[in-house]
């Protein structure tokens, strides 16, 4: 039998009917199946059994039962805690927490809720309810009961804050602790503004140094710190008048908290003036958006006392024969507001108001802040012709100021009877100090009377003629009454004039009175103004040129001093100058020893030295000075003038010695020519085709073709003078005659060594005349050269040019039809410019001698196109720039020997239209002198591939210095050309030409190989980055066409030059005859303009007009 034991029949499983087992005979056991269903449910429970006995009908056994367990497979429950609502108003706001299982359980579950701040500075911002329990019934899933949280309010403007509410389960079964929810609690707290107090909130003015504490107040705490700038500054109180200035300060008002304090001293400025209280103002910013800062007031307090008004009589006895007595008023404090004092007068028995006499304007009035009146009330006794005793008046006033104010006491005059005898004034001296005031004393007027009557007053009857006489500030005139209680408080001044004195140095005279009478005659007060020192301006001035071995010396003409100088320029011992020159390295001035004379020659010492003179005298008073120049450098000037004279002698002695080689093709004897860009131009009769192209410059080769020479020209670009030049030949075919020629050339160079830089440009024109006989040529050159350049070794910068005109024989031996020899020697002259800037510009005459040489041997001949030859030349060239005034003389001389070989392929064809023509040259050479001394290698190369029917042809040159012992001798150069002639054979059609070089140029010459310009420095950029940019870019275009029926060939054209620094456009127009006479006109008109762009200069126009005749 199935029942229950834990387990419920029809609850936890489904009911199962009785069994029976048989065990057979002589078995131990037997068997009998059921089915079992147990019940599924979601609910967490313990594992439960099911009951299975049994029964048998032999009486003699028991059975005994067992039971099958059903288990329970159900995780234990979740739980999750929940608020309504999860945010309430900090004003009482109350939220309920509910727990819930997401499964029942088959126990109950005891929860108990807690909360914790987020913030410990929240804590005690809401309350848990008293039950903090909840219940969740066996088999429910939400509790029962009730636990609230209540917010309190804090009356602080805070954020938002967040109590965080958990929970704690219990339940037999078993279950996992829930987790944490958040409850918030909102702010509705909102602080708005400060209120600024301060303590004290009087200050008196003659309190000095004050704390004042100034508390910030917000009207709502707030819950994090808040910052308040406090400001003091002028209300009625002006700063630096009346209070010391005041720097802002901050004020910090701490998290929670209503206030903060900060602290600040004032201190008021005491005067003796009555006046007002005054406010300081005391404000204040803060950074709270929103949030307004209300400021206060510090009083500063006046407790001066009203002024007290005093009159004076001056004088205060007067004859009655008409004396005049003058009545002031005065406050012993000043005040800040003008005061008005009305005089009024009363006799005394037994005077009358006959006995005298008051002015008409009774009212003298003192400013605000001054304490003596202006204005004049005067009284005037009135003789009674009777002798009585001294008479008496009460001079009375009347004070109205409205700050307040002490009326003055009533004084007395004397009006004394006339019989008394009149003061005798005495000559006196008194002795001042330069630029000093001098204060009179009472002692300082010379005075006697016979009655025993003491000095009441000076009257000034003539003013002194140097310097100014002053009485309470006010220049005194002629006549002026002083009263001897003015002089007692130094109110009479004495001014001399600025850096005046004199033994003596002035004088005025003085009448003197005892108050009734005044002296019948004056005397002279002469004032001796004693000197003092007056330090002398200006300074002394370096004159001459900073150079090494050039003489300096000092000019003392800026030297000014008020005491004279007229005995040191006298050269008079003790007075006269006194030098000692100074070498400043890093700012410290070093005395050189033995340099104490108006004149010292710099020495190698001195070079990047600033030289510095001092000069010390006595000027006529008898004063030391002690002045010192302008510190002035040493320049480089002889390395500058050595350095480029040197590399300009090469360039200029190389030109000559290229154009009178005997390879050269002047003193070859042949027809006459015309040579462009160093590319011959036939004129004999020529029955072959002669073409223009493009290189650098116009160049013409011939070619074979049509008889007459026919030309396409292109524009002319500003460098033709680069290897362009003429021949004429009196009979081209005789063995002997003349030759008359001419050639251009243009070379650049450019050295550095460590910092310092120079570089040039050199252009120059020759002409000249070879007489040949039977192989010997001898010839004369006359050059003309132009070279401008600049240095810059450091600290020193400027420009050079140099001119040069000069003749040179020569001489040329053909020794055989391999061999030749040529010799040259010459002289030029002409001058060299350094400019500095400024005033550092210096022109020195220019001398060049030079010699050289060379041989030319042609080696071998293959197949008739291949030509090998050998070549070596030398040079001695030396340079000189003559001494002058300002500079001194400078010698540079330079050698130069070099051996190469050159080998040249001619009218190689690349089948029938395409020629080529390569060629390839290479040297040793070794370099001397004052400048890129050492052995090294050059070479150069070039390939030209051109198509006669196609009218196109490419030429690619390139040359450089493979190596050379001298650093700054590294150049390389390439130039690469297009030309396109459609139509090769006629002057019409379209002709372009493209081209871009790179490096330095490779035409014209051995010159062009050998100035020191590397493929680096043609492309440095202004930062020195030492980047490759690009070189020249030119593109060339014309189209020729005839008019004229045909005999007229015009030919309109245009091209661009694009440099790194520049732009060029030209355009132009050709004009000639269309005919075959080798000998013809060609009219060329051409504009021309350019623009920098590197410098901000002007767009540049040129207009040309070329009239040409080909021989």
């Amino acid at each position: 039998m199935v029942g229950d034991g834990t387990a419920v029949a029809g609850t936890d499983y489904s009911a199962v009917s009785s069994i029976e087992i048989t065990i057979l005979a002589n078995q131990f056991s037997g068997a009998g199946t059921f089915a079992f269903v147990p019940t599924a449910d979601d609910i967490d429970e313990p594992d439960e059994t099911v009951l299975i006995t049994g029964m048998t009908s032999v009486g003699v056994l028991a059975v005994t039962g067992t039971t099958l367990t059903i288990t329970d497979e159900d995780p234990s429950p979740t739980m999750t805690l929940t608020l309504s609502p999860a945010t309430i108003s900090e004003a009482g706001g109350v939220s309920t927490v509910t727990a819930s299982l997401d499964r029942p359980s088959s126990e109950e579950t005891t929860v108990t809720i807690f909360a914790e701040p987020q913030d410990l500075r929240t804590l005690f911002d809401y309350r848990l309810s008293a039950n903090p329990m909840l219940t969740i019934a066996a088999g429910s899933t939400i509790s029962i009961g009730e636990v609230t949280i209540t917010a309190i309010d804090n009356q602080v403007d805070t954020a938002d804050r967040k109590v965080m509410v958990q929970g704690t389960a219990v339940n037999a079964q078993g279950i996992p602790p829930s987790t944490e929810v958040v409850l918030t609690i909102i702010d509705d707290d909102e602080a708005t503004g400060v209120a600024l107090a301060v303590a004290p909130s009087e200050v008196n003015e003659d309190a000095g140094s004050t704390a004042v504490t100034v508390t910030a107040t917000l009207d709502v705490a707030r819950g994090a710190d808040t910052e308040v700038t406090v400001s003091v500054g002028d209300g009625i109180a002006a700063a630096g008048t009346d209070y010391s200035a005041v720097s802002s300060f901050d004020i910090t008002i701490s998290a929670d908290q209503i206030s903060g304090a900060g602290r600040f001293t004032i201190t008021p400025t005491p005067d003796n003036i009555d006046e007002p209280d005054e406010t300081v103002l005391v404000t204040g910013t803060t950074p709270v958006e929103g949030m307004n800062v209300t400021g206060t007031v510090l009083m500063l307090t006046d407790e001066d006392p009203a002024p007290v008004a005093t009159l004076t009589v001056s004088p205060a006895s007067i004859s009655e024969a008409g004396g005049v007595s003058t009545v002031t008023a005065r406050l012993d404090r000043p005040s800040s507001e003008e005061t008005a004092v009305t005089i009024t007068v009363q006799p005394q028995e037994p005077a009358t108001t006959s006995d005298y006499s008051l002015s008409s304007n009774r009212t003298l009035t003192i400013a605000a802040g001054a304490t003596t009146s202006t204005g004049e009330v005067t009284i005037t006794a009135v003789d009674n012709d009777v002798h009585t005793a001294d008479k008496m008046v009460t001079v009375q006033g009347a004070a109205t100021n409205a700050q307040g104010i002490t009326p003055p006491a009533e004084i007395v005059l004397t009006i004394t009877n006339q019989t008394e005898t009149a003061p005798v004034a005495r000559d006196v001296t008194v002795t001042a100090i330069e630029d000093t005031p001098y204060r009179f004393q009472v002692s300082d007027f010379g005075y006697s009377d016979p009655d025993g009557d003491p000095l009441r007053g000076v009257r000034i009857t003539a003013r002194p003629q140097v310097g100014t006489l002053t009485l309470e500030g006010t220049e005194v005139v002629a006549n002026t009454l002083v009263a001897v209680e003015q002089i007692g408080v130094g109110a009479l001044v004495f001014v001399p004039v600025v850096d005046g004195y004199g033994l003596p140095y002035t004088s005025f005279t003085f009448q003197v009175s005892d108050g009734t009478l005044e002296s019948h005659s004056s005397a002279t007060l002469t004032v001796v103004v004693e000197s003092v020192n007056d330090a002398a301006t200006g300074q002394p001035e370096i004159l001459g040129y900073m150079q090494v071995g050039e003489p300096l010396r000092v000019s003392t003409q800026e030297i000014t001093d008020v005491d004279g100088t007229s005995n040191a320029e006298r050269g008079s011992p003790p007075y006269n100058y006194r030098y000692q020159w100074f070498r400043m390295k890093a700012r410290q001035p070093l005395p050189i020893s033995g340099a104490d004379a108006d004149t010292y020659v710099p020495v190698a010492a001195d070079v990047g030295a600033r030289l510095v003179v001092r000069v010390r005298f006595l000027d006529d008073a008898g004063f030391s000075e002690d002045l010192s120049s302008s510190p002035r450098e040493v320049l480089q000037t002889g390395r500058i003038r050595q350095a480029w004279m040197a590399r300009f002698g090469r360039v200029v002695a190389d030109q000559i010695l290229e154009a009178t080689a005997c390879d050269g093709r002047q003193s070859r004897p042949g027809p006459n020519g015309v040579y462009l860009a160093g590319h011959p131009v036939a004129l004999s009769s020529l029955p072959h085709y002669v073409r223009l192209k493009r290189k650098d410059l116009d160049s013409i080769v011939p070619s074979s073709g049509e008889s007459g020479p026919v030309m396409t020209h292109t524009l002319i670009q500003p460098n033709l003078v680069r290897g362009t030049s003429f021949r004429h030949v009196g009979n081209p075919e005789a063995d002997q005659g003349v030759t008359f020629w001419g050639q251009g050339a243009r070379s650049r160079f450019q050295g550095s060594e460590n910092a310092s830089k120079i570089d040039g440009v050199i252009t120059s024109g020759m002409v000249g005349a070879n007489w040949r006989r039977h192989g010997i040529s001898l010839g004369v050159l006359a050059n003309y050269t132009n070279a401008d350049g600049g240095y810059d070794f450091g600290s020193d910068s400027g420009q050079v040019s140099g001119r040069l005109t000069g003749v040179y024989p020569n001489v040329c031996y053909v020794i055989s039809s391999r061999v030749r020899v040529w010799a040259v020697t010459g002289y030029g002259r002409g001058d060299l410019t350094l400019d500095g800037g400024g005033a550092r510009r210096f022109q020195s005459p220019l001398h060049l001698m030079m010699g050289g040489g060379g041989v030319y041997g042609r080696v071998r001949t293959i197949a008739s196109r291949l030509e090998l030859g050998l070549r070596s030349d030398a040079l001695v060239v030396r340079t000189t720039a003559s001494q002058t005034e300002a500079l001194s003389r400078d010698v540079a001389q330079m050698t130069r020997l070099r051996l190469g070989l050159k080998g040249t392929v001619r009218g190689m064809q690349l089948g029938r239209d395409v020629r080529i023509e390569p060629a390839l040259e290479i040297a040793v050479r070794h370099d001397g002198g004052d400048a890129d001394t050492g052995f090294g290698i050059d070479m150069s190369a070039g390939l030209v591939v051109s198509t006669s029917t196609r009218g196109l042809s490419m030429e690619v040159q390139a040359r450089g210095v493979l190596t050379h012992q001298a650093p700054g001798l590294h150049e390389q150069g390439m130039v690469a050309a297009v030309i396109w002639d459609p139509t090769p054979y006629s002057e019409s059609g379209i002709h372009v030409r493209l081209e871009q070089t790179m490096g330095t140029e490779v035409f014209g010459g051995t010159d062009r190989l050998l100035r020191a310009e590397t493929l680096e420095t043609h492309f440095m950029d202004a930062s020195d980055s030492g980047k490759f940019g690009p070189g020249d870019f030119r593109l060339e275009a014309g189209y020729g066409f005839k008019v004229l029926r045909g005999r007229l060939v015009t030919q309109p054209e245009v091209g661009l030059e694009w440099r790194e620094s520049r732009r060029r456009y030209q355009m132009g127009w050709e004009f000639a005859f269309a005919h075959t006479n080798p000998t013809h006109l060609r009219l060329f008109v051409g504009a021309t303009g350019r623009d920098s762009m590197t410098e901000k200069t002007q767009f540049q126009h040129q207009i040309r007009l070329q009239l040409r005749r080909i021989w």
